[in-house]
C-alpha cells in the first residue's frame, strides 16, 4: 500500500499528512496488507487528527496519548520509509503497538 495515494486524494495532506495516514494505516489492517510504503522526503503529522487513546507508558503518567502510528492486533507488517522524515508536532506518541508481532 502507497501512502502517496492517501496524499494525493488530500489537498490538505502538505499541512498535516495525519489524516491521509490514518486512511491508510486502516486500509491496511482491514485488507491485512504486508506494508505501508512511505513517500520520502518530509510529511508534516499533527496531533488533532491523530488516534487518541488512553495509555500508560513506564516512562510517563497514564493519560490520553495521541498517536500516529496505532497498530493493534497487526502480524507480519512492514513500514518502508525510503527515507521519509517525519515531522511530529504538539504532544504525540509516534508508535502504539498492541498485541502485535513481526512489525519492521
Amino acid at each position: 500500500m502507497l501512502l502517496q495515494d492517501y496524499l494525493d486524494a488530500d489537498p490538505s495532506s502538505s499541512d498535516d499528512a495525519m489524516p491521509a495516514l490514518r486512511a491508510a494505516l486502516d486500509e491496511c489492517v482491514r485488507t491485512k496488507a504486508s506494508e505501508l510504503v512511505l513517500p520520502g522526503g518530509t510529511i508534516q503529522l499533527k496531533p488533532e487528527h491523530a488516534v487518541e487513546r488512553y495509555e500508560y507508558i513506564s516512562n510517563n503518567d497514564p493519560s490520553m496519548k495521541n498517536i500516529a502510528f496505532c497498530l493493534d492486533g497487526v502480524k507480519d507488517f512492514t513500514v518502508k520509509g525510503n527515507g521519509t522524515t517525519l515531522m511530529f508536532h504538539g504532544y504525540m506518541s509516534p508508535f502504539s503497538l498492541t498485541g502485535c508481532s513481526d512489525i519492521r
